[in-house]
């Protein structure tokens, strides 16, 4: 069986973050929008100012789930 971690994300690891983030929006909701819309609420709302900004929010927990010697499958944020 492969193991699965639940790691918590440090401000290192927001330009990783910011990709996946961007990228699992993009692919759930991408069908449903313009190009330029979804351009657009990607660049306003998956950057580094507004994503390091809620991660030092206190009480804000931003993590990763992945597959041990794998890639990040995906991302979520507790607050």
């Amino acid at each position: 069986m492969t193991e699965v971690k639940i790691v918590q994300v440090s401000e290192k690891d927001l330009p990783e973050l910011i990709a996946i983030s961007r990228e699992t929006f993009a692919e759930t909701f991408g069908k449903d929008n313009s190009p330029e819309d979804m351009a657009k609420f990607l660049d306003e709302n998956y950057n580094e100012d507004k994503l390091g900004g809620e991660m030092a929010t206190p009480g804000s927990f931003f993590s990763t789930l992945s597959q041990v010697l794998s890639a990040i499958l995906g991302n979520f944020i507790l607050k």
